[in-house]
């Protein structure tokens, strides 16, 4: 270039290119070359290739910088909302990432070993493969009514065919079933051990699970394949009698479980509304093993003969003899 005109600035190469004499870099204010130096550089983004606009007044210049401000804004909110479809990331993923590196940085600040840790980390990746549909969180925001009708025709009638509940009238049970939260096991996974005191009632509604005292199988428990909308209480003892858990159970080793759960807190209140209802399920309990509120025999000619009937093995009349003196 020319050396009179200087370092080739946007402002010189248009007046050398356009030969404007109304935009003589020698004579333009700042404010002129920084408003041409401006279009120079927005008008490639924002023309799309038709750069080779030529003004030759000074309004010309500054409109034309707004055009250009003002379109470069639109493409970013074309191109911006554009991306925010095609490379969208998931919440739910998103979420999980999160809680993943909150799970990694729990155990690093405890020195966890390594197979501890992998048991975390196998137990909270189970939960997001189960719990990646998000029903939880839209049952959650129904109204109670609704509530109440999804929860019923998920599990009302699985709860009238649990034995403990038998008797118990339709406005108790519809309380139980909007309380019930679904709960996924890991196979192999322990419930609870023997000995453990219990906050909750769980049903077991998909899979196996495994009774034991020690380590001998003294159960296997599962919903009946034969009986639609079956399953199996599990805890009842503890739970209702206020007693140490009788039993380790576990889940199968060839699949997980699926429960139905009431916590401790959920049966408080529905018990405070319906205190009759307990004295029925203690009945239940004491037919189930046979003997009666006072801690008399029943005969299997009662009228609860099928509860009565139950035939009970060796450790299980000791650990219900137990019960029956307290």
């Amino acid at each position: 270039s020319d050396p009179a005109w200087g370092l080739p600035s946007w402002v010189m190469q248009f007046a050398q290119s356009t030969l404007q004499d109304g935009f003589d870099p020698i004579t333009n204010t700042d404010a002129e070359k920084y408003a041409l130096a401006s279009y120079m550089a927005w008008s490639g983004v924002s023309s799309l290739g038709y750069a080779s606009i030529v003004f030759s007044t000074r309004l010309e210049l500054f409109f034309a910088v707004i055009i250009c401000v003002i379109q470069i804004i639109f493409y970013a909110f074309v191109l911006g909302t554009l991306f925010h479809y095609l490379v969208r990331v998931d919440e739910t993923t998103l979420q999980y990432k999160e809680q993943m590196k909150a799970v990694d940085d729990y155990c690093d600040r405890r020195s966890l070993p390594g197979h501890l840790r992998q048991r975390i980390q196998l137990h909270f990746e189970f939960q997001q493969r189960k719990n990646a549909s998000g029903k939880d969180r839209v049952f959650g925001r129904m109204p109670h009514t609704l509530k109440l009708r999804v929860a019923s025709a998920q599990y009302f009638k699985r709860m009238q065919q649990v034995w403990v509940f038998a008797g118990c009238n339709h406005q108790f049970l519809n309380q139980v079933v909007i309380a019930l939260k679904e709960r996924h096991v890991m196979p192999g996974q322990t419930i609870f051990q023997m000995g453990d005191g219990s906050r909750e009632l769980m049903f077991c509604i998909i899979g196996t699970l495994h009774s034991r005292k020690g380590d001998v199988l003294v159960s296997t428990i599962r919903p009946d394949p034969h009986v639609p909308s079956s399953c199996q209480v599990v805890g009842e003892i503890a739970f209702y009698l206020g007693v140490q858990q009788p039993y380790t159970v576990s889940a199968s080793n060839f699949g997980d479980v699926t429960l139905l759960v009431l916590s401790g807190a959920s049966n408080d209140e529905i018990m405070a509304s319906y205190p009759e209802q307990l004295d029925i399920i203690v009945q239940n309990l004491l037919r189930r093993f046979g003997i009666d509120k006072n801690g008399m025999e029943l005969s299997v000619q009662d009228g609860n003969s099928a509860m009565a009937a139950l035939v009970l093995d060796e450790d299980e009349r000791e650990e219900f003899d137990v019960l029956k003196e307290n």
